[in-house]
């Protein structure tokens, strides 16, 4: 078996996963952009109506489902948004089913344990993304999931060099 140059283990935490899908859902850069988006279909949709009445007199109701929609888009992606926080919303100290992560990371892959289930292997090409927080390291997979690293489980290695490790392996 090869090495690992990074390694980590931890608990999984109800905790963990909220602070996870809350900086996922609500606090990526890509996220504000859209809560501007919305903001600007709103004041479209207003605007629209407006110039509609003000130049042609009346409002079609053509018009008026075009402002609809403007206006529902926000709305819904808002809905979408709350029911996936209350998914993850339960007491901070919780363990999740008592689930008992190592991650290793060796030259050829990265490989994940989770207490009661099979092992899990990623290349490196797999992750698309790594996001810093304050506690933990974010790993989002081309496969629209996510590994949370915490900094203080790291058992070989360091959360800061396995960051820089994976930009210089995903350069290649």
């Amino acid at each position: 078996m090869e090495q690992p140059l990074f390694e980590c283990a931890y608990a999984e935490t109800a905790a963990q996963e909220t602070e996870t899908a809350r900086y996922l859902l609500l606090e990526r850069p890509q996220n504000v952009l859209l809560r501007l988006a919305d903001c600007l279909l709103v004041a479209a949709a207003v605007v629209f109506v407006y110039l509609q009445k003000r130049i042609a007199g009346s409002v079609p109701p053509v018009s008026y489902a075009l402002a609809a929609l403007c206006l529902l888009t926000p709305l819904v992606r808002r809905v979408l948004i709350r029911i996936a926080e209350r998914r993850y919303e339960s007491d901070p100290g919780e363990v999740a089913s008592a689930v008992q992560v190592r991650v290793t990371v060796a030259e050829t892959g990265i490989t994940v344990n989770r207490s009661g289930a099979p092992e899990t292997a990623l290349r490196f090409d797999e992750i698309a993304k790594v996001y810093e927080r304050k506690t933990a390291l974010i790993l989002y997979t081309t496969a629209n999931a996510s590994l949370t690293l915490p900094k203080d489980g790291f058992t070989a290695g360091s959360a800061k060099d396995l960051k820089r490790f994976l930009k210089e392996k995903n350069k290649q």
